[in-house]
């Protein structure tokens, strides 16, 4: 929907949930593919294919796994010292771990991406202060989000508008829900 659409069917109120739109890191160069990409089947990635994850949640984890399905040998970095952290919460890190070991994904943590040109990625491990520069056919990201809010600044003074979930500001399923709630009791 554009502005006109959405003024067009004469709403009191318009709740807008867009979603987010990926952002590409400062040190990724044109050839890194986001995660959104290749879960979505826009990016086909082959070979040796790194999963940058800077969430600790289902999105690199997926994409990992799927990758890895189709034959790439699949490597994981994160800054974290717990590779998938955040599924721990869901009771999913057992299953992601066996998955991962099954398939041959290989976790590493404790690792900040410093730069990224032409598959050359150069490694921080933080804790030793130590880099290292390591090839691979294709780097896959998958980073923090930006609100998809392009809607909302078009509708702005022209109609009693609320932004729930990531047009707002890019967060989980359950902070979307909820706030969303609030919104709903408010109008």
């Amino acid at each position: 929907l554009d502005v006109g659409a959405v003024l067009g069917h004469g709403a009191e109120v318009v709740v807008l949930a867009t979603g987010a739109r990926p952002v590409r890191p400062s040190w990724a160069d044109g050839s890194v593919v986001d995660a959104t990409d290749v879960l979505c089947g826009r990016a086909r990635p082959a070979g040796r294919v790194l999963v940058v994850d800077e969430l600790g949640t289902q999105h690199a984890t997926s994409a990992a796994e799927l990758l890895a399905l189709r034959g790439c040998a699949v490597t994981t970095v994160t800054a974290a010292m717990v590779a998938a952290q955040h599924l721990s919460a869901t009771l999913d890190l057992p299953g992601w771990r066996r998955r991962a070991s099954a398939l041959g994904i290989v976790e590493r943590t404790d690792l900040v991406v410093q730069e990224c040109a032409d598959g050359r990625v150069v490694l921080l491990h933080h804790p030793t202060g130590r880099s290292s520069t390591e090839t691979f056919d294709v780097v896959v990201h998958c980073g923090p989000a930006a609100p998809d809010d392009r809607l909302w600044h078009g509708l702005s003074g022209a109609a009693d508008v609320h932004r729930v979930g990531d047009c707002l500001a890019a967060r989980d399923a359950h902070a979307a829900t909820t706030e969303g709630h609030r919104v709903g009791s408010r109008i």
